[in-house]
C-alpha cells in the first residue's frame, strides 16, 4: 500500500468491458495481504443473480470479504471495515438504479419482494409518457453527497477505494423518459465522482486507458 494509501480510482465502461476485472487487479495489488472489503450493490432478486453472486464470490481471494448494501454506501462501510486497507466498491450503475427503484416502488423488499400493491403498468407507454414523480435533482445531490462522504472518511482513515461504474453516455439516446433520466442521472454522478477521484480509468474491449493522465488543461 505505499503510496497508494487512501488513493481514490474510479474505473468506468460499457458492459463487459472489463472493467470489474481491472478493478480487482487494481485491489489485489495494491491491498495485498491487508485484504479488501468488496463492496456489491447488486440485489439479487433471482436464482440466475443469486448463482452469478456465488460465482464472483468464489473467484475472489480468500482475504477478501464482502458487504452487500444495495442502498445505503457510506454508514455501512464505516461499519463494516475491519483490518482492510482498501475498499472496491461495484457497482455505481446499480446503486444508483436500486435508488431509482425504491423511489418508483416504495412497497419494493429486494427479500420479500412487492409488499404493497401496485398499479399495473401500461403494455406499451407512449415514449414520453413519465413513470414516476421523481426528484430526479434532488437523488443526484444525495447520490455525490454519500460518495462524499465515503471518499472523505476513507482518506482520513488512509483506506484506499477503488468504484466500479458505467460509461452509457456513447450509446442511443434512451426511447423512454425513464431510461433518459437514468442514464442523464448516472451520467453527472460519474462526473462528480470522477473530480473526487486521483485517477479515472475508462476500459474498452479490456484496455484500459488512464483518462487522468491524458486529459487537457482547458484555460
Amino acid at each position: 500500500m505505499t503510496g497508494t494509501a487512501g488513493k481514490i480510482t474510479l474505473v468506468l465502461g460499457g458492459a463487459r468491458s472489463g472493467k470489474s476485472t481491472l478493478a480487482e487487479k487494481i485491489a489485489h495489488k495494491r491491498a495485498g495481504d491487508d485484504g479488501v472489503l468488496y463492496v456489491a450493490t447488486l440485489q439479487p432478486l433471482d436464482a440466475e443473480m443469486e448463482a452469478r453472486v456465488v460465482t464472483h464470490r468464489a473467484s475472489r481471494p480468500a482475504n477478501w470479504r464482502t458487504l452487500e448494501t444495495p442502498y445505503e454506501v457510506a454508514a455501512p462501510v464505516f461499519s463494516g471495515l475491519q483490518a482492510e486497507k482498501l475498499v472496491l466498491l461495484d457497482c455505481l450503475t446499480l446503486w444508483t438504479s436500486n435508488l431509482i427503484l425504491r423511489e418508483m416502488m416504495p412497497g419494493f423488499s429486494p427479500e420479500v419482494g412487492i409488499t404493497e400493491d401496485l398499479p399495473e403498468p401500461e403494455p406499451n407507454p407512449a415514449p414520453n409518457q413519465p413513470v414516476a414523480d421523481i426528484n430526479y435533482g434532488k437523488l443526484e445531490v444525495e447520490l455525490v453527497r454519500e460518495i462524499e462522504q465515503l471518499v472523505a472518511g476513507l482518506k482520513e482513515r488512509r483506506i484506499g477505494l477503488v468504484m466500479v461504474s458505467n460509461e452509457v453516455g456513447m450509446g442511443l439516446v434512451p426511447p423512454y423518459p425513464l431510461g433518459r433520466a437514468y442514464r442523464d442521472l448516472l451520467g453527472r454522478l460519474n462526473q462528480g465522482v470522477a473530480a473526487l477521484s486521483d485517477e479515472v480509468f475508462l476500459v474498452v474491449a479490456g484496455i484500459p486507458v488512464d483518462l487522468k493522465k491524458f486529459q487537457a488543461e482547458i484555460d
